[in-house]
Protein backbone atom coordinates (compact mmCIF):
# COMPACT_ATOMS: atom_id res chain seq x y z
CA UNK A 1 0.00 0.00 0.00
CA UNK A 2 1.24 3.27 -0.79
CA UNK A 3 0.35 5.93 1.04
CA UNK A 4 -0.72 9.79 0.08
CA UNK A 5 1.19 11.34 2.25
CA UNK A 6 4.19 9.92 0.29
CA UNK A 7 3.18 11.16 -3.32
CA UNK A 8 2.95 14.44 -1.70
CA UNK A 9 5.97 14.78 0.11
CA UNK A 10 8.63 17.26 -1.51
CA UNK A 11 10.35 16.05 -4.70
CA UNK A 12 13.28 14.06 -4.42
CA UNK A 13 14.95 14.71 -7.48
CA UNK A 14 14.55 18.60 -8.72
CA UNK A 15 16.78 18.19 -11.34
CA UNK A 16 15.08 14.81 -12.98
CA UNK A 17 11.45 16.39 -11.94
CA UNK A 18 12.04 19.36 -14.59
CA UNK A 19 13.55 17.13 -16.92
CA UNK A 20 10.54 14.91 -17.33
CA UNK A 21 8.43 17.70 -17.89
CA UNK A 22 9.95 19.36 -20.43
CA UNK A 23 9.79 16.33 -21.99
CA UNK A 24 6.32 16.39 -21.55
CA UNK A 25 5.95 19.95 -22.67
CA UNK A 26 7.73 19.43 -25.61
CA UNK A 27 6.06 16.03 -26.75
CA UNK A 28 2.46 17.39 -26.01
CA UNK A 29 3.11 20.53 -28.18
CA UNK A 30 4.36 18.71 -31.39
CA UNK A 31 1.13 16.22 -31.05
CA UNK A 32 -1.05 18.90 -30.41
CA UNK A 33 0.37 20.50 -33.54
CA UNK A 34 0.72 17.79 -35.49
CA UNK A 35 -2.17 15.86 -34.84
CA UNK A 36 -4.88 16.80 -32.83
CA UNK A 37 -5.43 20.08 -33.59
CA UNK A 38 -5.49 19.20 -37.67
CA UNK A 39 -8.08 16.21 -36.28
CA UNK A 40 -10.64 18.32 -34.89
CA UNK A 41 -12.57 22.13 -35.57
CA UNK A 42 -9.90 23.79 -33.02
CA UNK A 43 -7.91 26.44 -33.85
CA UNK A 44 -5.47 27.15 -30.45
CA UNK A 45 -4.21 24.61 -27.92
CA UNK A 46 -1.54 26.12 -25.16
CA UNK A 47 0.14 23.48 -23.17
CA UNK A 48 2.66 24.05 -20.36
CA UNK A 49 3.55 22.30 -16.85
CA UNK A 50 2.96 25.05 -14.41
CA UNK A 51 5.08 25.66 -11.00
CA UNK A 52 2.00 25.60 -8.58
CA UNK A 53 -0.52 23.59 -6.66
CA UNK A 54 -2.81 22.50 -9.76
CA UNK A 55 -3.53 19.64 -10.54
CA UNK A 56 -4.59 18.96 -14.42
CA UNK A 57 -7.39 21.61 -16.05
CA UNK A 58 -8.51 22.35 -19.61
CA UNK A 59 -10.16 25.61 -20.22
CA UNK A 60 -11.77 27.52 -23.03
CA UNK A 61 -10.77 31.14 -23.65
CA UNK A 62 -13.05 31.30 -26.75
CA UNK A 63 -14.45 29.63 -29.39
CA UNK A 64 -11.82 27.25 -30.66
CA UNK A 65 -8.91 28.50 -28.42
CA UNK A 66 -8.18 26.69 -25.35
CA UNK A 67 -5.52 26.27 -22.39
CA UNK A 68 -4.01 22.93 -21.01
CA UNK A 69 -1.73 22.93 -17.91
CA UNK A 70 -0.62 20.83 -15.31
CA UNK A 71 0.63 21.73 -11.98
CA UNK A 72 3.93 20.92 -10.01
CA UNK A 73 2.07 19.43 -7.63
CA UNK A 74 0.94 16.71 -9.92
CA UNK A 75 3.81 15.87 -11.48
CA UNK A 76 5.84 15.64 -8.49
CA UNK A 77 2.71 12.99 -7.45
CA UNK A 78 3.41 11.36 -10.40
CA UNK A 79 7.19 11.28 -10.07
CA UNK A 80 7.00 10.64 -5.99
CA UNK A 81 4.37 7.56 -6.98
CA UNK A 82 6.97 6.14 -9.86
CA UNK A 83 9.37 6.02 -7.51
CA UNK A 84 7.67 3.89 -5.01
CA UNK A 85 6.29 1.51 -7.44
CA UNK A 86 8.56 1.10 -10.57
CA UNK A 87 10.67 -2.06 -9.17
CA UNK A 88 7.09 -3.56 -9.30
CA UNK A 89 6.88 -2.77 -12.98
CA UNK A 90 9.94 -4.16 -14.24
CA UNK A 91 9.71 -7.63 -12.52
CA UNK A 92 5.94 -8.00 -13.90
CA UNK A 93 6.84 -6.24 -17.67
CA UNK A 94 10.42 -8.08 -17.83
CA UNK A 95 11.95 -4.53 -18.33
CA UNK A 96 15.72 -3.84 -19.72
CA UNK A 97 18.11 -2.77 -16.89
CA UNK A 98 19.55 0.02 -20.09
CA UNK A 99 16.77 2.01 -20.29
CA UNK A 100 15.24 4.54 -17.95
CA UNK A 101 12.05 2.85 -16.03
CA UNK A 102 11.02 6.14 -13.87
CA UNK A 103 11.04 8.08 -17.57
CA UNK A 104 8.76 5.21 -18.58
CA UNK A 105 6.49 5.10 -16.44
CA UNK A 106 6.30 8.92 -15.53
CA UNK A 107 5.85 9.59 -19.29
CA UNK A 108 3.41 7.46 -19.69
CA UNK A 109 0.80 8.07 -16.86
CA UNK A 110 1.24 11.65 -17.54
CA UNK A 111 0.03 11.24 -21.33
CA UNK A 112 -2.66 9.29 -19.95
CA UNK A 113 -3.69 12.61 -18.22
CA UNK A 114 -2.48 15.07 -21.26
CA UNK A 115 -5.38 12.73 -23.27
CA UNK A 116 -7.92 13.11 -20.48
CA UNK A 117 -7.65 16.72 -20.80
CA UNK A 118 -7.41 16.90 -24.65
CA UNK A 119 -10.99 14.95 -24.99
CA UNK A 120 -12.36 18.13 -22.82
CA UNK A 121 -11.97 20.00 -25.86
CA UNK A 122 -12.02 17.52 -28.84
CA UNK A 123 -15.28 16.04 -27.22
CA UNK A 124 -16.99 19.70 -26.77
CA UNK A 125 -16.97 19.29 -23.01
CA UNK A 126 -15.67 23.09 -23.08
CA UNK A 127 -18.34 24.68 -25.09
CA UNK A 128 -20.79 22.51 -22.97
CA UNK A 129 -19.71 24.14 -19.82
CA UNK A 130 -19.59 27.83 -21.44
CA UNK A 131 -23.10 27.06 -22.76
CA UNK A 132 -24.93 25.06 -20.14
CA UNK A 133 -23.21 26.25 -16.69
CA UNK A 134 -24.20 27.65 -13.83
CA UNK A 135 -22.64 29.53 -11.02
CA UNK A 136 -23.77 28.06 -7.78
CA UNK A 137 -22.19 25.76 -4.72
CA UNK A 138 -21.73 22.75 -3.54
CA UNK A 139 -20.40 20.60 -0.53
CA UNK A 140 -17.50 18.85 -0.74
CA UNK A 141 -15.14 17.58 1.82
CA UNK A 142 -17.19 19.19 4.26
CA UNK A 143 -17.17 22.60 2.71
CA UNK A 144 -19.64 24.56 0.78
CA UNK A 145 -17.21 25.67 -2.95
CA UNK A 146 -18.30 27.91 -5.94
CA UNK A 147 -19.07 25.66 -8.99
CA UNK A 148 -20.63 25.43 -12.28
CA UNK A 149 -23.46 23.18 -11.92
CA UNK A 150 -24.43 21.80 -15.29
CA UNK A 151 -28.32 21.30 -14.02
CA UNK A 152 -30.40 23.11 -11.80
CA UNK A 153 -31.27 20.10 -9.68
CA UNK A 154 -27.80 19.03 -7.93
CA UNK A 155 -27.82 15.58 -7.71
CA UNK A 156 -28.07 15.95 -11.56
CA UNK A 157 -25.61 18.76 -11.90
CA UNK A 158 -23.20 16.00 -10.23
CA UNK A 159 -23.95 12.86 -13.18
CA UNK A 160 -24.10 15.42 -15.99
CA UNK A 161 -19.93 16.44 -14.75
CA UNK A 162 -20.08 12.42 -14.22
CA UNK A 163 -21.01 11.67 -17.68
CA UNK A 164 -18.29 14.42 -19.13
CA UNK A 165 -15.09 12.85 -16.53
CA UNK A 166 -16.30 9.55 -17.93
CA UNK A 167 -16.41 10.23 -21.82
CA UNK A 168 -12.90 11.71 -21.23
CA UNK A 169 -11.45 8.43 -19.53
CA UNK A 170 -12.54 6.17 -21.99
CA UNK A 171 -11.40 8.19 -25.21
CA UNK A 172 -8.01 9.09 -23.03
CA UNK A 173 -7.47 5.22 -23.07
CA UNK A 174 -7.33 4.82 -26.91
CA UNK A 175 -5.92 8.26 -27.64
CA UNK A 176 -2.84 7.62 -25.63
CA UNK A 177 -2.00 4.17 -26.98
CA UNK A 178 -1.78 5.64 -30.06
CA UNK A 179 -0.04 9.10 -29.75
CA UNK A 180 2.66 7.51 -27.34
CA UNK A 181 5.19 7.59 -29.83
CA UNK A 182 5.39 11.50 -28.61
CA UNK A 183 6.11 11.10 -25.10
CA UNK A 184 8.03 7.74 -24.82
CA UNK A 185 11.80 7.61 -25.68
CA UNK A 186 11.97 3.57 -24.98
CA UNK A 187 13.18 1.32 -27.78
CA UNK A 188 12.10 -1.50 -26.67
CA UNK A 189 8.37 -0.04 -26.21
CA UNK A 190 9.14 0.66 -30.07
CA UNK A 191 10.41 -2.72 -30.68
CA UNK A 192 7.26 -4.61 -28.72
CA UNK A 193 4.42 -6.56 -30.83
CA UNK A 194 0.56 -5.61 -30.33
CA UNK A 195 -0.28 -7.96 -27.62
CA UNK A 196 2.98 -6.87 -25.83
CA UNK A 197 2.67 -3.15 -26.04
CA UNK A 198 -1.44 -3.48 -24.91
CA UNK A 199 -0.32 -5.56 -21.88
CA UNK A 200 1.72 -3.01 -20.80
CA UNK A 201 -0.88 -0.50 -21.79
CA UNK A 202 -3.95 -2.66 -19.51
CA UNK A 203 -0.80 -2.26 -16.55
CA UNK A 204 0.14 0.84 -16.57
CA UNK A 205 -3.73 2.18 -17.10
CA UNK A 206 -4.39 0.53 -13.87
CA UNK A 207 -1.55 1.72 -11.92
CA UNK A 208 -2.18 4.78 -13.19
CA UNK A 209 -6.38 4.54 -11.89
CA UNK A 210 -4.84 3.30 -8.58
CA UNK A 211 -2.21 6.29 -8.12
CA UNK A 212 -5.49 8.72 -8.61
CA UNK A 213 -7.21 6.22 -5.97
CA UNK A 214 -4.65 7.27 -3.40
CA UNK A 215 -3.65 10.87 -4.77
CA UNK A 216 -7.69 11.29 -4.32
CA UNK A 217 -8.37 9.40 -1.01
CA UNK A 218 -10.71 10.82 1.79
CA UNK A 219 -11.57 13.85 -1.10
CA UNK A 220 -14.59 14.44 -3.55
CA UNK A 221 -14.61 16.77 -6.16
CA UNK A 222 -18.06 16.56 -7.17
CA UNK A 223 -16.66 16.41 -10.68
CA UNK A 224 -15.67 12.75 -10.97
CA UNK A 225 -16.76 9.19 -10.77
CA UNK A 226 -14.53 6.98 -7.83
CA UNK A 227 -11.17 6.68 -9.96
CA UNK A 228 -11.84 2.41 -9.46
CA UNK A 229 -15.19 3.08 -10.77
CA UNK A 230 -13.33 5.39 -13.91
CA UNK A 231 -10.89 2.83 -14.55
CA UNK A 232 -13.18 -0.23 -14.92
CA UNK A 233 -15.59 2.20 -17.01
CA UNK A 234 -12.75 3.07 -19.37
CA UNK A 235 -11.37 -0.60 -20.00
CA UNK A 236 -13.88 -1.69 -22.90
CA UNK A 237 -13.48 1.41 -24.54
CA UNK A 238 -10.29 0.29 -26.02
CA UNK A 239 -12.37 -2.03 -28.47
CA UNK A 240 -13.50 1.13 -30.26
CA UNK A 241 -10.45 1.80 -31.32
CA UNK A 242 -9.40 -1.60 -32.58
CA UNK A 243 -12.55 -1.33 -34.59
CA UNK A 244 -11.36 1.93 -36.12
CA UNK A 245 -7.95 -0.37 -36.89
CA UNK A 246 -9.62 -3.11 -38.54
CA UNK A 247 -8.03 -5.39 -35.43
CA UNK A 248 -9.67 -8.13 -33.80
CA UNK A 249 -12.23 -6.47 -31.06
CA UNK A 250 -12.14 -9.46 -28.65
CA UNK A 251 -8.34 -9.60 -28.40
CA UNK A 252 -7.74 -6.12 -27.82
CA UNK A 253 -10.43 -6.02 -24.54
CA UNK A 254 -9.36 -9.44 -23.81
CA UNK A 255 -5.81 -8.14 -23.27
CA UNK A 256 -6.24 -5.36 -21.37
CA UNK A 257 -8.88 -6.66 -19.04
CA UNK A 258 -6.43 -9.68 -17.96
CA UNK A 259 -3.39 -7.20 -17.70
CA UNK A 260 -5.71 -5.51 -15.59
CA UNK A 261 -6.46 -8.30 -13.53
CA UNK A 262 -2.83 -9.50 -13.17
CA UNK A 263 -1.46 -5.82 -11.89
CA UNK A 264 -4.33 -6.19 -9.33
CA UNK A 265 -3.16 -9.67 -7.90
CA UNK A 266 0.51 -9.07 -8.75
CA UNK A 267 1.73 -5.61 -8.47
CA UNK A 268 -0.54 -4.12 -6.57
CA UNK A 269 -1.68 -7.23 -4.48
CA UNK A 270 -5.10 -6.74 -3.97
CA UNK A 271 -8.31 -8.77 -4.34
CA UNK A 272 -10.10 -8.40 -7.89
CA UNK A 273 -13.01 -5.34 -7.16
CA UNK A 274 -16.01 -7.28 -8.00
CA UNK A 275 -18.15 -5.04 -6.48
CA UNK A 276 -16.71 -2.01 -8.33
CA UNK A 277 -16.56 -3.53 -11.65
CA UNK A 278 -20.35 -4.05 -11.46
CA UNK A 279 -20.81 -0.21 -10.17
CA UNK A 280 -19.14 0.20 -13.32
CA UNK A 281 -21.01 -1.80 -15.33
CA UNK A 282 -24.35 -0.19 -13.74
CA UNK A 283 -23.16 3.28 -14.52
CA UNK A 284 -21.88 2.47 -18.22
CA UNK A 285 -25.48 1.52 -18.82
CA UNK A 286 -26.86 4.35 -17.49
CA UNK A 287 -23.95 6.86 -19.41
CA UNK A 288 -25.63 6.99 -23.05
CA UNK A 289 -28.94 7.84 -21.99
CA UNK A 290 -27.41 10.44 -19.77
CA UNK A 291 -25.02 12.06 -22.31
CA UNK A 292 -28.34 11.86 -24.35
CA UNK A 293 -30.39 13.72 -21.76
CA UNK A 294 -27.89 16.64 -21.50
CA UNK A 295 -27.43 17.04 -25.18
CA UNK A 296 -23.71 16.50 -24.76
CA UNK A 297 -22.94 14.91 -27.88
CA UNK A 298 -24.12 18.22 -30.14
CA UNK A 299 -20.54 19.75 -28.56
CA UNK A 300 -18.35 17.64 -30.24
CA UNK A 301 -15.61 19.79 -32.54
CA UNK A 302 -15.39 16.76 -34.88
CA UNK A 303 -14.55 18.03 -38.48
Amino acid sequence: MIEKNKLLSPPRDFEQLELLESYLESGAKKYIEEVFIPSFTVDNVEFKCVLDNSFAKAERKHDGHYTISIGRSLTNAILNFTYEIEERIKLKIGWNELEDVTDFVFSYISWFILNHELAHISWGHLDYIHDKGMHGYAEINDRKVPIKHLHNNESKSKEYWNALESEADANSISTTLISLKYNIRSKQWGAWKLDKVLEVHGIINSIMFYFLNTLMKDTDDFKHPEPYIRQYLSLPSIDSLAKRLGHNQKFYTDTMIKANFLTVEEILQFKIPFDIILKSAFWMRKLDGLTKEAGISQYRRNK
